[in-house]
């Protein structure tokens, strides 16, 4: 794939993009008794994961804190949403199906988050151990939902193709007319507060600090 592809590929794992679509998601599965401990669970669960990401760069980019034998510096926060978010916004679209096809429907919300992944790498802005980190982490979220909430069919009134409809045009939308947010400029800054530093670590300010002879 072109790198092109690729960037455009990791939009698929934009905050602005994936927040919006799971907070929505959630309402959805409050609006039925069945299904609101899968919402709260995926909302306590999902915050919790954007907390310990978010912890992870802080970190490093204040306090170069890291672990420079497996160039790892936070975690990957497209990887992380994308694999917390789109398995089980995928099971919901799918819930009018039957349950073979809601399988496969998680099926291919792992695929795309973890070509969110790829992309990640593809464009060098994160590590294997990071993307890696971002898979476990949001993959927790979903498997652990999945596996202690499973996903009835005709979930919270989804009797009608519009709902996916709406979702489909949402994500084009945001790909076609959403400009890309930025946050990890916005970690910086936090970092930078929190730590008193004047600049922030990088992954190449640590490797020169290894090389310099003491």
């Amino acid at each position: 794939m072109s790198l092109q592809g690729w960037l455009f590929l990791t939009r698929f794992g934009e905050m602005q993009m994936l927040l919006p679509a799971a907070l929505a998601a959630i309402l959805i599965l409050f609006q039925k008794q069945a299904t609101r401990p899968l919402a709260l669970g995926w909302l306590i669960s999902l915050a919790m994961a954007t907390l310990v990401t978010t912890a992870s760069k802080v970190a490093f980019i204040g306090w170069g804190i890291g672990v420079p034998e497996i160039d790892f510096t936070g975690v990957s926060g497209h990887t992380m949403l994308a694999t917390a978010v789109y398995p089980l916004l995928f099971s919901l679209l799918a819930s009018q199906l039957a349950p073979q096809y809601q399988k496969v429907a998680v099926a291919v919300g792992f695929l795309l988050a973890l070509l969110v992944g790829q992309s990640r790498l593809a464009i060098d802005v994160h590590s294997v151990s990071e993307v890696l980190a971002g898979v476990l982490l949001g993959g927790a979220v979903s498997l652990s939902m999945l596996v202690k909430n499973a996903l009835p069919r005709g979930t919270a009134g989804l009797a009608s193709w519009y709902m996916v409809v709406v979702f489909c045009g949402f994500f084009m939308a945001s790909l076609l007319n959403t400009p890309q947010v930025n946050p990890h400029s916005w970690v910086i800054q936090l970092s930078l507060k929190l730590s008193g530093s004047a600049t922030p670590n990088t992954r190449e300010k640590v490797k020169k600090s290894q090389l310099s002879p003491p």
